[in-house]
């Protein structure tokens, strides 16, 4: 073939039609997703019973927006690692804001209590269960952010996987958060934050396999 009849092919050919942009499917995925890990874990271990008396407490509001803050930093870096240069890892800094706020409230909250409450403000009753079920809940949002990351091409998929398991492990704890009756801020950082970790290094070792292109 001649390179004027090559020319000739290419302009004639129909170009595809562009699918909706990766961050407004990452947000259809990550509310799907919210939502569906919200009523698996009402239905499966319930609402704590005095979220309404909790709702009236700062201390709650503060665990849930801090814990909604760090989902939206995970979302981002996430969504920015399946496009080649962009800076995920640069988006994934800010991750430090909420988690520097909520280690300051943590502290705040325990300089305002008697050092013999400490131990129960940091350890809480249920913090076994908390590193238990905030990767277990993960497990579906994670499919679904690795069937999104499937469209992108990403550089590293193993970043890539990492920020999807942190992701769907910070949707995992703001879920789970409505059932934990433990509001102290240090429980929040330490608990959470380790079922969280645990959810990150998880998507690391798949996201080689699952996110490769």
């Amino acid at each position: 073939m001649h390179t004027d009849d090559l020319i000739a092919v290419l302009s004639s050919a129909q170009p595809e039609r562009p699918g909706p942009s990766l961050g407004l499917a990452l947000a259809g995925t990550a509310v799907f997703g919210l939502a569906a890990t919200f009523a698996i874990v009402a239905l499966s271990i319930g609402v704590r019973a005095d979220m309404a008396t909790a709702l009236s407490m700062p201390k709650v509001w503060i665990k849930h927006i801090g814990l909604a803050a760090v989902m939206l930093t995970g979302l981002l870096a996430f969504v920015a690692s399946l496009s080649p240069g962009r800076r995920a890892r640069r988006v994934f800094t800010s991750v430090v804001v909420p988690a520097l706020a909520i280690a300051a409230v943590a502290v705040w909250q325990l300089a305002l209590m008697p050092a013999s409450e400490w131990r129960g403000a940091v350890m809480g009753t249920t913090w076994a269960y908390c590193l238990v079920l905030v990767p277990s809940y993960a497990i579906l949002p994670f499919a679904l952010l690795v069937a999104l990351g499937q469209r992108g091409a990403p550089v590293d998929p193993g970043f890539a996987g990492a920020m999807a398991g942190f992701a769907a492990g910070a949707l995992s704890a703001s879920a789970y958060a409505i059932h934990c009756h433990e509001d102290a801020a240090a429980f929040v950082l330490i608990w959470y934050g380790l079922g969280i970790v645990a959810c990150t290094l998880i998507g690391r070792l798949l996201g080689p396999r699952l996110l490769r292109w």
